[in-house]
């Protein structure tokens, strides 16, 4: 609402038909996708579809079995007591960030002459945008060049094509106008094949039926069914004859991960062919590094962590053991379990059709076409201009012209800067850098003395202090104890707060009531959904 109120009227209208736009795009993209759909794209499209159903009415059991499941009492005790210690760290942070300490002198004087030089670089960048030194003679050269370029080209337009290229052209209008009549007639009235096509076609078939007719034998002998190969027709003649064995239901995404595991090394080998020496050694080396950084960093994460985080951690290996387990037995499962026949059928013919049309782009790409006498004039003219600008790009690479006035006047600020500051370095420090070096150092041991003693002796409460939190746990008491009682009179089981002190005295006067085991999951998905609706709020009213 804040951010509607801050947009204009323009802006509304325009964002809210973006919107209704993008739905009504979404939904003719659909619609045009399950029209051109294969019969096969449809089914397996209906296949997914049924799976995510599946899946959305699984997680939802799931929730409500875990809503049912309750936590672990002590799971639930150390979470609740880090949840604490966390609200109680993020308060001091916000309370430093609000009221940051004092700086010391000699950080405050850095930090304003710091500040005073960003603002001294700003105004020049400022005075150099309201008022730009004079282009160079070559940025004048080529701007020119360009400017003549576009004119030429805006009348070009407008003017008549040259007698050579109306010749080119008609002459691959005719070209394109005979290879569609030629290819028309093709499609009406393809050519029978000739007697010698005819003869090694039968002479192929008849070779394939041999083969399948000895593999059947063998496989008659050992107990085991012939299966046909990928791609074969399944026509009357040989599906009469032949009993096609029913595929495992993974076979194919099996297939397909295994060509994009192929496609994946292939390209590897090319890219170590490729390197150098020296290249191939620090990338073993890198890798190598990276996982004995990373056995490190899981150790050093392990002897820090608490009792509660070790638990969890393990958890966590176990949930993943479980998980690697069920993947195992599930595809166990769909190995015994068998693809339809019809899927099969019909997604056999597909991968068949697709890799006749794969061959065909492989030879047209390895033996392309000729090209058309106007096509290849103009190639061979954009090809020229290009080998041209080339030429003028080494040229100026080879012979860079002259540097502008403002470029070598800030060059020579930047190398007397560098001198300067190179300088300075052996330099020793001037009286009041010392000066302020030496407070600060003074302030920083007084600090750690400071903070030293309180660790060792840290100070007693004062009465006030002692008086106002007696109070403020007889208060709490009282409000656990009413609670309690309300609750002893509807039959319901009283919740202590989360982040509450789990002592003796509380636990042994209080019965905390479980709390479901996705407790701490959805408290967690609430504050990001909080922090997301937060973020898109203010960029909303910053529109």
């Amino acid at each position: 609402e804040l951010a509607e109120s801050q947009m204009s009227v323009g802006v509304k209208h325009f964002t809210a038909k973006g919107a209704a736009d993008k739905k009504v795009r979404a939904a003719e993209m659909r619609e045009l996708s399950e029209r051109s759909m294969s019969t096969a794209g449809r089914h397996f499209a209906k296949l997914a579809e049924d799976k995510e159903e599946a899946k959305m009415a699984a997680s939802l059991s799931s929730g409500e079995a875990n809503a049912a499941e309750t936590m672990p009492a002590a799971i639930q005790h150390f979470t609740v007591a880090d949840r604490a210690a966390k609200a109680e760290k993020k308060a001091a942070i916000e309370t430093l960030r609000e009221n940051p300490p004092p700086m010391s002198a000699g950080q405050e004087y850095f930090t304003l002459k710091d500040r005073d030089a960003k603002e001294k670089k700003a105004k020049e960048i400022r005075a150099l945008r309201d008022n730009p030194p004079a282009a160079s003679a070559a940025a004048r050269h080529f701007a020119e060049r360009e400017r003549a370029r576009k004119v030429e080209t805006k009348a070009a337009v407008n003017e008549p094509a040259s007698l050579a290229v109306e010749h080119f052209t008609n002459l691959a209008k005719e070209e394109k106008s005979k290879r569609d009549i030629m290819l028309k007639e093709l499609n009406e009235n393809p050519p029978a094949a000739s007697a010698a096509t005819k003869h090694f076609a039968q002479e192929e078939e008849k070779k394939k039926v041999q083969e399948m007719e000895a593999a059947r034998a063998r496989s008659a002998k050992s107990g085991s069914t012939y299966r046909l190969p990928i791609g074969y027709p399944l026509d009357s003649k040989s599906s009469s004859t032949t009993a096609v064995e029913p595929l495992p239901i993974d076979y194919f995404t099996k297939l397909g991960d295994k060509e994009v595991a192929d496609r994946a090394q292939a390209s590897k080998e090319l890219a170590e062919s490729q390197m150098s020496v020296g290249v191939k050694h620090f990338t073993a080396k890198g890798a190598a590094d990276k996982k004995v950084r990373a056995a490190e960093m899981r150790e050093l994460s392990e002897r820090s962590m608490s009792t509660a985080g070790r638990h969890f951690a393990k958890l966590a290996e176990d949930k993943e053991e479980a998980k690697m387990a069920a993947s195992l037995s599930s595809g166990e499962a769909n190995a015994a379990e068998t693809m339809p026949a019809a899927i099969q059928h019909f997604t056999v013919a597909d991968r068949a059709a697709k890799a006749e049309k794969k061959a065909a782009i492989e030879t047209l790409r390895e033996n392309p076409p000729p090209m058309s006498a106007g096509q290849e004039y103009f190639t061979l003219k954009d090809r020229d201009a290009k080998e041209k600008k080339a030429k003028e790009i080494r040229a100026l690479r080879d012979n860079p012209p002259a540097a502008s006035a403002a470029a070598r006047h800030f060059a020579e600020r930047e190398r007397a800067r560098k001198v300067e500051t190179k300088a300075a370095v052996n330099e020793p420090a001037s009286l009041a850098v010392e000066h302020f070096t030496n407070l600060a150092k003074e302030e920083k041991s007084k600090r750690d003395i400071m903070l030293k003693e309180l660790n060792e002796n840290p100070p007693a409460a004062s009465a006030a202090t002692k008086h106002f939190a007696q109070e403020e746990e007889k208060k709490k008491v009282q409000e656990m104890e009413a609670a309690r009682a309300r609750s002893a009179k509807s039959g319901s089981t009283y919740r202590l707060p989360i982040g509450y002190p789990l002592d003796s005295k509380s636990s042994s006067t209080t019965a905390v009531e479980p709390l479901p085991i996705d407790y701490f999951t959805k408290l967690g998905d609430k504050e990001v959904a909080d922090r997301a609706q937060a973020s898109k709020e203010l960029a909303e009213s910053q529109m």
